[in-house]
């Protein structure tokens, strides 16, 4: 599976709030860091946390505009709309760095500014 294929993959198990899914795609002990949240480490552990997210949002959708793959390293450039618990959205900008251990990710890390997501008056 090249990188392309990957991140597609990845954010349709994201997108169809599969948290079991998502963790899947993760090395037995990998880590996955979201911000400045603290680093979940393994699938289970991962799983809860992401299930977790998503109890505080209604939905999630990811817009691909970039994937770059250098040895193995890749870095994914989206944005991400989070449909709000008071019925509306938000669109944020994203970047994602993995480190892939074949067609696993060993490290996944999410560097954006979720709060917006969050904060609706």
């Amino acid at each position: 599976m090249n990188a392309q294929e990957l991140a597609k993959a990845v954010f349709a198990a994201v997108d169809a709030q599969k948290p079991e899914d998502f963790a899947n795609f993760l090395t037995e002990d990998g880590t996955f860091t979201f911000g400045n949240w603290p680093a979940t480490e393994g699938r289970a552990a991962t799983a809860r946390a992401v299930s977790d997210f998503f109890a505080g949002i209604d939905g999630i959708r990811h817009d691909i505009s970039g994937v770059w793959e250098e040895g193995e390293t890749v870095i994914v450039r989206l944005a991400v709309t989070y449909r709000r618990k008071n019925g509306t959205s938000v669109t944020l900008p994203c970047a994602n760095i993995w480190k892939r251990v074949g067609d696993k990710i060993q490290d996944y890390r999410i560097y954006m500014d979720v709060n917006p997501a969050f904060a609706w008056s």
